[in-house]
């Protein structure tokens, strides 16, 4: 074999190592380009909006506790129907299941899923990032479940949507994401939303219930907040699709070359 005579630097998914590379952020900002608008300005006819693909335990665990809200009637919920009623988590036992969830919530949550509008098979990773749905386009604000709640670091296009279709968020995500957020140059609405109440929390559940407390507490003004922040919105979409924030990503890539 040839010996190799170019620097090669290994790239990784966690945001909070130096060798990260923002892979999803890069997409939304390339897509981002390519995106029919969105008007900002209008009444939305949701306050809230959670729409969800594969089976996670946290994703039921979320849909459960909002299921106990007064206002649950007034959140659009969308839901990916297929034929798998298998959690994507197959290492967990039902025992670890009726703990989280508690017993027989698991069963109950799939009855009820089959209730729902669901949405269109999205069964591959272009249409998953190219759909900005109604789920995203008809309601004021977004509460964003990730794909992985550890302490990974760890992003994917769900964080992303809610930018580009100019909504406010919440996010269920690892630990530190609304701050990686803040870090790549987009409002966060902190004199509206205090995500710091929940987003360094390391437990997840905790994490979770603290940010629906968060939604609790604002949830009778959201629509106010929305109108209230069109502006920011609108410069979080545009930095989104930026040549900035894309030099800005890449550069953090070459800074890394030895």
């Amino acid at each position: 074999t040839l010996p190799l005579t170019k620097p090669i630097i290994t790239l990784d998914y966690n945001f909070n190592k130096s060798n990260y590379h923002p892979f999803h952020l890069l997409f939304f900002n390339w897509l981002s380009t390519n995106q029919r608008p969105v008007d900002f300005t209008k009444p939305r006819k949701h306050i809230v909006s959670l729409v969800n693909f594969k089976l996670r335990v946290h994703r039921i665990y979320t849909y459960l506790q909002l299921e106990k809200k007064q206002y649950y009637n007034q959140i659009y919920i969308r839901w990916l129907k297929d034929s798998s009623t298998k959690l994507v988590e197959d290492t967990i036992d039902a025992n670890t299941l009726s703990n989280i969830l508690g017993t027989g919530e698991f069963d109950r949550f799939l009855n009820i899923r089959n209730t729902f509008n669901h949405i269109r098979n999205r069964n591959t990773e272009w249409n998953n990032c190219r759909s900005i749905g109604l789920g995203w386009r008809n309601s004021y604000l977004n509460i964003v479940s990730e794909a992985r709640v550890e302490d990974l670091g760890y992003l994917t296009e769900k964080i992303y949507k809610p930018l580009l279709a100019g909504q406010l968020f919440l996010v269920q995500g690892a630990p530190g994401s609304i701050a990686y957020l803040r870090r790549m140059g987009f409002d966060v609405f902190d004199d509206y939303i205090d995500h710091n109440r929940y987003d360094q929390e390391l437990d997840w559940q905790r994490r979770t219930d603290l940010m629906l407390s968060v939604l609790d507490d604002i949830f009778p003004n959201i629509e106010s907040i929305f109108f209230s922040t069109t502006d920011r919105r609108q410069q979080n979409a545009k930095w989104l699709a930026s040549d900035n924030l894309k030099h800005r990503c890449l550069q953090s890539i070459l800074d890394q070359l030895p």
